[in-house]
């Protein structure tokens, strides 16, 4: 014990105030002897007292009494694994001596720092929030806890990990931290395996099958894990992982969507059980997603006649999607036109009833702007429709060519070409040349062929002959010296046409005839029924507005052939190349053809394609290189094959719907409209998916980015909606934007992205699902034990010393008795 003063210099109070005593000693001159005696002893005693009360006497002594504060962790992660703190445990958390000064209390915390308790047992465990960890501010409340009397002491009970705040530090070094661990779970304890996430789309309609990632990270060798998948509550897989090591590993499920009842969503539910003895925490095994369910892009079906395609609509209506027909002439020519679709499907069309200008739209419907085109096969289709070296073939995933070393009928045609005065008109004649050309480029030598012109008289520009090399070439010569003269008579030319083919040996024989004009009268009805009637087929082309449509498509009709309104001259020699094609049936193959699979796309998860029937016919053609080859015939040939070009999918399937090289998959096969619903759902476009927007959770915050596609631009920056709430994102990068919002991790959330774009308006929709945070993954926590190593370290010193100076002032105990000294003078100077 030590006796101090604090202000030793007011001691000369003294002093000053002798004079003062004197003079109040001269005041008592009217009392006794005795009284003045003990009136003055009193003011003098006063004036003492008055006196060390102004120096500030103070005694300080050693004080060794403790106050602990016993730190615990109380977080989601250390609270679900065994190795919780057990509160009980009075060997754990010793309490204070009660016969001694020593005070204990007990601090909880998590993401926030709890209410101090006095008994382990009184904690409110509550009053943190267990979703995350924060050591840093916790160690900065409880050095301050402790009053200035007592030796301070934090006893901090932790796992080692935090995932908010700072690196934890020594706030003081006069106070010593002791750290007593708990192995995490994960972290060189006991092992943890928990779903790292799961993957799936935002949105999707109504019977797509879509794909799902779920990914398993585990801190040990487990071995086995099955994986359960739910949809709306009912399992649907379980799936099998095998980790010979410790390390993430993942697994795809397909399944389709299916509304849960009275929504338009999905919900996704993925669980995993570990054993114990490899397993921790059960929070982090369950993990679900929500799907949102869209209305079905429409398609258009093109088809070559009404009613044509009502088995591939009545399929597709089962499946949910909504079919609009129409005639290959009526194709859209405009993109604003067509993007009104997801699909467009040409079935069995001849690239000469597509025009020109569609199908240059149509490439960029599919490159640029992510639609879905589908080309379905048949006598008219591809190598046979004479797609070879168009716009449409650019973007097919095959060649429409077909294999020259396999044998095929040949035919016999003959071309009747108008060479009339009126041809010299915007070089019809020329064209007509280059058309003649191309048509004779398509045949071999299996065909033998003919070209007639005729004006007012006809005659032979090639006789009939067989199409071989040298034959070709004389051709060529041939025509290019046709020159436009005269007048307009079709009736000769045909009978001649017509007589040829009757000497001519080949097993399928065609006439074509093209004319500009009027022709000279004559009973063309009749010539027709009589071409017919001998086995002979007729197609005819009408040149310009000059032409007569009527009379050629009566013609054309009665000769079971096709009618061409031609009104561009351009466009004469791709008709005449697909007519010739289509009439020599250029790599069409009839029979059956068993149907192989190759490989899969994700629609067709629980198909048995080994129960498929053959297919009765299909086109010729070669798959490209890069494409999928998803069937295949018995000899090669590609049957259903699909590619990505641009940002859209194009299928090709080379057998037929329209004819009856199908009856046996329509007829004999209960998967049928499952089929094409899910390749048509494959293709389609869907609008939502041109924005790539990912959404993320970090803490309590929802992380939204928006990425545009190249070559597109927004008008202004885009809204996120949360909830009903709207903030606009920003500008972080060029095609990015982005943009966060607090939440709370026990919600559900409907979120929308919405913009107007270049392209057109557009809106992303999802909803999240609560999750586990960050606190329940290993991965995701930092480790401290280093960190608090440190701190120990550091504070050692302080724990040393064991003791605090502690400190009596007695100023207000001589100031009293002053006071009551005075009182005492003034009572004595009164009595009587």
């Amino acid at each position: 014990m030590t006796f101090l003063t604090e202000r030793i210099y007011l001691i000369l109070w003294v002093f000053v105030l002798i004079p003062v005593v004197i003079y109040w000693r001269r005041g008592l001159a009217g009392y006794s002897r005795w009284r003045s005696g003990l009136i003055l002893l009193l003011r003098c005693g006063m004036v003492v007292l008055l006196t060390v009360a102004m120096v500030g006497p103070v005694v300080t002594w050693k004080n060794m009494s403790k106050f602990v504060v016993h730190v615990l962790d109380v977080s989601g992660s250390i609270r679900s694994s065994r190795s919780f703190w057990d509160l009980e445990d009075a060997a754990m958390f010793p309490p204070a001596d009660p016969e001694s000064r020593d005070r204990a209390v007990y601090l909880p915390y998590a993401r926030t720092v709890g209410k101090t308790s006095d008994t382990a047992s009184e904690l409110a465990l509550d009053s943190s929030d267990a979703s995350a960890t924060d050591l840093s501010a916790v160690l900065a409340a409880a050095t301050a806890l402790a009053p200035e009397d007592h030796v301070p002491e934090v006893v901090l009970y932790t796992d080692g990990t935090y995932n908010i705040g700072s690196e934890p530090r020594s706030v003081t070094r006069s106070v010593p931290v002791k750290v007593v661990h708990r192995h995490p779970a994960g972290k060189n304890g006991h092992p943890e395996t928990w779903l790292a996430r799961l993957e799936t789309p935002p949105s999707a309609c109504e019977g797509e099958v879509v794909g799902m990632d779920a990914f398993v990270q585990t801190t040990d060798a487990i071995g086995e894990l099955k994986l359960t998948l739910a949809r709306n509550g009912e399992t649907l897989e379980t799936q099998t992982l095998v980790f010979e090591k410790p390390g993430t590993r993942g697994v795809r499920f397909q399944a389709p969507v299916t509304p849960k009842p009275g929504t338009l969503q999905t919900d996704w539910t993925v669980t995993i059980a570990p054993s114990e003895a490899v397993d921790q925490q059960r929070e982090n095994n369950v993990l679900s997603a929500v799907t949102r369910i869209v209305p079905h892009q429409r398609v258009l079906l093109v088809e070559r006649e009404a009613m044509l395609g009502e088995k591939l609509v009545r399929a597709l209506k089962k499946e949910y999607m909504e079919v609009e027909c129409c005639l290959p002439e009526k194709i859209p020519t405009q993109l604003s036109d067509l993007q009104h679709y997801g699909l467009v499907i040409l079935s069995n069309i001849p690239a000469s009833r597509v025009p020109t200008d569609s199908m240059l739209a149509l490439r960029e419907f599919v490159t640029k702007y992510g639609g879905g085109l589908m080309v379905l096969g048949g006598n008219q289709a591809f190598t046979s429709g004479g797609y070879h070296l168009t716009p449409v073939e650019d973007i097919l995933p095959v060649v429409c060519v077909e294999d020259t070393k396999r044998e095929r009928e040949g035919v016999g045609l003959v071309l009747v070409v108008d060479r009339s005065e009126s041809m010299k008109a915007g070089n019809a004649i020329g064209l007509a040349k280059e058309a003649v050309k191309r048509a004779l480029e398509v045949l071999g030598p299996q065909d033998q062929v003919g070209v007639l012109v005729y004006a007012d008289t006809s005659g032979w520009v090639v006789p009939m002959c067989v199409m071989t090399e040298t034959n070709k070439s004389q051709a060529y010569e041939n025509i290019d010296k046709l020159k436009a003269i005269s007048v307009t008579n079709m009736a000769p030319a045909m009978e001649k046409a017509y007589y040829a083919l009757m000497e001519s040996s080949a097993p399928r024989k065609h006439i074509i005839v093209m004319t500009d004009g009027v022709s000279n009268p004559d009973d063309f009805g009749a010539l027709a029924q009589r071409i017919h009637d001998s086995g002979i087929t007729i197609s005819t082309i009408a040149l310009g507005d000059e032409a007569e449509p009527n009379v050629l498509a009566d013609i054309a009709s009665i000769g079971q052939g096709n009618a061409y309104l031609c009104t561009d001259p351009a466009s004469m020699p791709q008709i005449f190349a697909a007519e010739t094609a289509s009439a020599a049936r250029l790599g069409v193959m009839e029979g059956q053809a068993p149907v192989r699979q190759i490989s899969s796309i994700p629609g067709f998860l629980n198909f048995d394609f080994t129960k498929m029937p053959p297919l009765l016919g299909y086109v010729q053609t070669r798959a490209k290189p890069g494409s999928r080859t998803i069937f295949e015939s018995a000899a090669g040939d590609p049957l259903l094959v699909w590619w990505k070009q641009g940002r859209g999918k194009v299928i090709a399937f080379t057998s037929g719907m329209e004819s009856h090289w199908i009856e046996t998959w329509s007829r004999g096969w209960d998967d049928f409209s499952r089929f094409w619903g899910r390749l048509v759902t494959h293709a389609m476009r869907n609008p939502g998916r041109d924005m790539r927007v990912n959404v993320t959770f970090d803490d309590r915050w929802m992380n939204v980015t928006l990425g545009v596609p190249y070559g597109v631009t927004l008008k202004e920056e885009p809204f996120l909606q949360v909830n009903e709430e709207e903030t606009r994102l920003v500008n972080v990068a060029p095609g990015l934007y982005a943009g966060r919002r607090q939440v709370d991790f026990t919600q559900k959330y409907d979120v929308a992205v919405r913009g107007v774009a270049s392209t057109g308006p557009f809106t992303w929709k999802a909803t999240t699902v609560p999750t586990f945070t960050s606190e329940y993954r290993p991965d995701r926590q930092k480790d401290a034990r280093p960190a608090l190593e440190k701190i120990q370290e550091e504070t050692k010193a302080a724990e040393a010393s064991l003791f605090v100076w502690q400190t009596l002032r007695f100023w207000r105990y001589f100031l009293l008795a002053g006071i009551l000294v005075w009182f005492m003078e003034i009572g004595f100077r009164r009595a009587k």
